[in-house]
């Protein structure tokens, strides 16, 4: 598994990180995993910085797609990414003018400058703005969520 995440619910925060290279099915993992967690309002970091090379454009484009089908569902949180090439800056840049959802989107080259911002944005108030549909659902095991954890970075299970 190339991408792994931690769901803090106390801190209404998802820290994920991406190594090696990372694929459709990979983030459609976490997404459907965000969904489940009732987590799609909390404020995300998406580290790239140790991928070495960006997703396809045609799977750019699916989860672009994607991002603006679940907007019309379901309150999204700011999200952060964090891109480590020149390659994913621009695979980073090309999501969030196709991803245009109703929510923040910076791309950043410094993980402490998208830390900053990240915790600059407002939290939600609840799990969830919009009721989640969640049936058939279930949440991948790559997954670590855990009510009392500490955001200190991103951590793989």
């Amino acid at each position: 598994m190339a991408l792994h995440w931690t769901v803090s619910h106390r801190h209404r925060l998802v820290l994920a990180i991406a190594r090696n290279g990372i694929a459709f099915d990979d983030v459609d993992r976490y997404l459907t995993a965000l969904v489940v967690e009732r987590a799609l309002p909390y404020r995300k970091l998406f580290d790239l910085s140790f991928a070495p090379e960006a997703m396809a454009l045609e799977d750019i484009g699916r989860l672009a797609e994607r991002a603006r089908h679940f907007a019309g569902d379901y309150a999204l949180g700011p999200v952060a990414i964090v891109t480590g090439n020149d390659e994913t800056w621009r695979a980073a840049l090309r999501y969030a003018e196709q991803a245009t959802a109703r929510r923040p989107l910076t791309v950043f080259r410094d993980i402490r400058e998208a830390r900053q911002w990240l915790d600059g944005q407002p939290l939600p108030f609840g799990p969830s703005a919009r009721s989640h549909r969640t049936a058939g659902l279930q949440a991948p095991s790559d997954s670590s969520s855990d009510p009392e954890s500490e955001p200190g970075g991103p951590r793989s299970t």
